[in-house]
């Protein structure tokens, strides 16, 4: 859950690159991050299994959207929030830690669902932005 997440705003932070055309800057997050979860695998994955196959995917996937996160602010003016992307990051963590550790069951799984909605209703009001709408046009105009 938490990589498709990560792979959809990777999604949103590069539209940036190809709007002023330099898609070629994704291309560097991306190897750097491979060679990140490599490296993270050869050390994770004797010690924890998949477990650590999995941490370091998902931990070289955060390093691709931060650094693309940095670089895109250089090359297209952007309003994504650092804060929003983290907050969403410690709910699906936690959400995810839940569902580990509890055992499966029609009544826990209840629990869990009310869990990430209550959570879910949370984070929307703490996070509530009102954008205006034409945004992306505004921002498409001032090349």
């Amino acid at each position: 859950v938490i990589s498709v997440f990560l792979h959809g705003v990777f999604n949103i932070i590069n539209l940036g690159f190809y709007v002023r055309q330099k898609a070629g800057k994704i291309a560097i997050a991306v190897v750097s991050g491979a060679v990140i979860n490599i490296v993270l695998n050869y050390f994770l994955i004797p010690k924890y299994g998949i477990i650590g196959a999995g941490t370091a995917s998902i931990l070289a996937y955060i390093y691709i959207v931060l650094l693309n996160f940095v670089a895109v602010r250089k090359v297209f003016v952007t309003n994504y929030s650092l804060w929003n992307l983290t907050a969403s990051l410690l709910v699906l963590g936690l959400v995810s830690y839940l569902n580990f550790v509890l055992p499966a069951g029609l009544v826990v799984t209840l629990i869990k669902a009310l869990a990430a909605v209550v959570i879910l209703v949370v984070i929307s009001l703490v996070l509530k932005k009102k954008t205006k709408p034409g945004f992306m046009t505004e921002l498409l105009r001032k090349k």
